[in-house]
């Protein structure tokens, strides 16, 4: 193919025309059909994107097409292995695409959604019997999904990956450097737990306070001028004297500071 700013017949003058090169011929590879094009320009082209280009969007597409290839054409012993890494590769993009703010809001939300089912694919792909992967990698994979998910916000999905990836830990355990990945995933869940009983906390707090606001708010302006403690509902101050007055919203009173 003829790649982008050169023209037919022109030969790259640098490394960096060469990546932009890969990068076209790579998706034109994957346009018509041609696997070999994965294995012999990837590396390069993902340079160009990353580097270079930022066409994330069109590279996640490409990616995707190749894994759709490989899946309905692959024949090859490490076919598991390289579904599983070429996954993982279509999910980082869909990620990057994600961000990438020169797409509308619409495509960086499919985008986000795309980079969960590649990582899923991937997952699943890693664990199957019999495909020679790595015994290190479904671990990797099942980090990748939950990171992905906990983004998208949705958070009890992302438990469920980063369990699947513990149990798969726990189930090789002879495995070197197996303990790395299990305190990975570890570390990644607590700190998704912890970040959910903080979100959680802040929620209540603001609901609380705008249900007491409220309430003085209608109460004053349907029943009485006197202000009322919010909390034990008394009219004065505990000991005497006016009621205390919240320095935030000016609307909820208190009878004592305690």
């Amino acid at each position: 193919p003829t790649a982008r700013g050169f023209g037919k017949g022109a030969k790259p003058s640098s490394e960096k025309q060469k990546q932009f090169w890969a990068l076209d011929a790579l998706v034109a590879g994957a346009e018509v059909g041609d696997i070999n094009s994965l294995f012999l320009l990837h590396k390069t082209a993902k340079s160009a994107v990353f580097h270079y280009t930022k066409r994330y969007h069109e590279f996640a597409g490409a990616m995707d097409r190749y894994t759709e290839l490989l899946r309905s054409k692959g024949t090859h012993r490490s076919l598991e292995q390289d579904l599983a890494y070429f996954g993982v590769e279509a999910g980082e993009a869909h990620e990057a695409a994600s961000q990438d703010e020169r797409l509308s809001a619409r495509v960086r939300k499919e985008e986000s959604r795309k980079a969960v089912v590649s990582y899923k694919a991937a997952a699943l792909d890693s664990v199957r019997e019999g495909g020679g992967i790595s015994p290190l990698y479904p671990a990797f994979t099942w980090t990748c999904l939950g990171l992905a998910l906990k983004r998208k916000g949705e958070f009890s999905m992302a438990q469920r990956a980063y369990r699947w990836g513990l149990k798969w830990c726990t189930n090789h355990e002879g495995v070197q450097n197996n303990e790395e990945n299990r305190v990975n995933l570890i570390r990644n869940l607590a700190a998704m737990w912890m970040a959910l009983q903080a979100s959680n906390r802040e929620e209540m707090d603001k609901e609380s306070l705008q249900r007491q606001a409220d309430e003085i708010k209608n109460r004053h302006g349907k029943t009485t001028t006197s202000p009322w403690c919010t909390l034990c509902k008394v009219a004065e101050r505990l000991g005497g004297g006016a009621l205390l007055q919240c320095s935030g919203c000016r609307r909820a009173y208190y009878c004592s500071a305690e």
